[in-house]
């Protein structure tokens, strides 16, 4: 698990990181306008669109990123980055591969916005709704927060299809595009996403598994302490945590203090551990931990954990032979405790993705229609997706434990969503064999 890869400072040589940023992404888009210009000397609407869409996501990254910024910088997260990465590769294979499908390149990175946004905000929406008793808030702004609060992680798949569904089936009935064809063409990069996704579910600690048996114990995978993991088993009583373990290379103790009261001090420093590069030391009294009076041990181990987790630093008021001394430091380094080992359900299902997304192209090359564009009956690639997707997703839910019965089945909600595609997918079968011409858009 690797939540926070980096930080990005806020300024780099006295001069604002976004700042430049935002200068290096004008001079990026006027270049690649001038390009175009001096080799097709045409403009359409798709152009201006496509450069109105360049600068709007200038602008929210290079202004909307220092707004969700922390104390250490603005976090890169492993999840962020893989679902980028995803974007990237799954939009790129689907570009190279557009004239075989009878579309234009231009055509694929139009729909890609499409399928994006609304893919997000329906992956986000089923997340909402699944999770609901875990993100509301009587407070309306954190409630907001919470509702908003994605790039932490947060999204479920099937939400992020039916999503893109929409946005790329109004996309395409717009531009009278073929929809089957599309779906064809679109249906090896949903699963590549899929699982380049999962990995940064496991970099992020969500969607995980259940507590492996002693005999599966080598099948385990140990999540950190404040991962999602570690504290559902805590929650759950599966796990009592220790605090006498070493937190960042420091572990803690009581000791009676000079007017006779319990005072947490740092009982032992690791050698060559952060906390020992930042000059603390065994003895040294606690006095505050991120700016506030720890009271109990437990407690102040959990703030230890979670602020810093969110905020990226550490910063701590010491006494030491009576001075008090600061000491600040930021880390992405896990704290030190870990979880009970639990199946890795995301790597298993980043492996099953990868294994559709290898048999959809290969079923694609196979299968297409040697006179003219697209498959031989077009739809039929998707079919497959919609048809294998849903069994492997409903067996994988059965070792899962971070979705909760829904509506009294006994199934998680995407298993309830996993036989209800398949259905579809019967019906969607049917409708295939009788369309009289392979080659009608839909």
């Amino acid at each position: 698990m690797r939540q926070t890869l980096f930080y990005i400072p806020y300024e780099i040589f006295g001069l604002p990181t976004f700042g430049l940023l935002f200068l290096g992404w004008l001079l990026g888009i006027g270049i690649s306008t001038w390009v175009f210009w001096r080799k097709n000397h045409t403009w359409t609407r798709e152009n201006s669109t496509t450069l109105l869409l360049s600068l709007a996501t200038g602008v929210a990254l290079c202004w909307g990123l220092p707004m969700v910024g922390r104390p250490a910088g603005i976090p890169v997260q492993g999840y962020g980055v893989m679902m980028l990465l995803a974007v990237l590769l799954s939009g790129g294979l689907a570009m190279k591969r557009a004239k075989k499908f009878g579309f234009r390149p231009e055509n694929v990175f139009e729909i890609c916005f499409w399928l994006v946004i609304p893919g997000l905000i329906g992956a986000r929406l089923f997340y909402v709704v699944e999770y609901w008793n875990e993100i509301y808030s009587p407070n309306f702004l954190q409630l907001v927060w919470n509702i908003l609060n994605f790039p932490e992680g947060g999204l479920v798949v099937y939400g992020s299809f039916f999503g893109g569904l929409v946005g790329g089936l109004y996309y395409l009935w717009s531009r009278h595009l073929s929809v089957l064809r599309m779906l064809d063409l679109l249906a090896p990069s949903m699963v590549l996403g899929l699982a380049l996704g999962r990995i940064g579910c496991f970099l992020n600690g969500c969607c995980f598994g259940g507590v492996c048996p002693a005999e599966h114990a080598a099948w385990g995978v140990h999540f950190p302490a404040g991962s999602p993991p570690y504290q559902r088993q805590v929650y759950e009583g599966k796990l009592v945590p220790n605090p006498h373990d070493f937190y960042y290379g420091m572990r803690f103790d009581y000791q009676i203090g000079r007017n006779g009261s319990a005072e947490i001090v740092v009982a032992e420093v690791q050698p060559e551990s952060i906390a020992a590069k930042k000059d603390v030391r065994a003895g040294d009294v606690v006095v505050t931990l991120q700016g506030d009076v720890p009271l109990e041990l437990n407690s102040m181990l959990y703030e230890l954990v979670t602020q810093t987790r969110w905020t990226g630093c550490i910063v701590m008021t010491l006494s030491r032979q009576g001075q008090e001394i600061e000491r600040r430091w930021c880390t992405v380094c896990a704290p030190g405790p870990v979880s009970l080992p639990v199946y890795p359900t995301q790597l298993y299902s980043s492996a099953n993705a990868f294994c559709l997304f290898v048999l959809l192209l290969i079923y694609s090359f196979w299968r297409r229609n040697p006179q003219g564009v697209g498959m031989r009956r077009d739809g039929e690639v998707f079919a497959w997706l919609i048809t294998l997707y849903p069994i492997t997703r409903f067996i994988l839910e059965m070792i899962r434990t971070d979705e909760t019965d829904f509506l009294h089945t006994g199934m998680s909600i995407s298993q309830n969503i996993s036989i209800a595609l398949f259905c579809f997918a019967i019906l969607f079968w049917i409708y295939l064999w009788r369309r009289t011409s392979s080659t009608k858009p839909l």
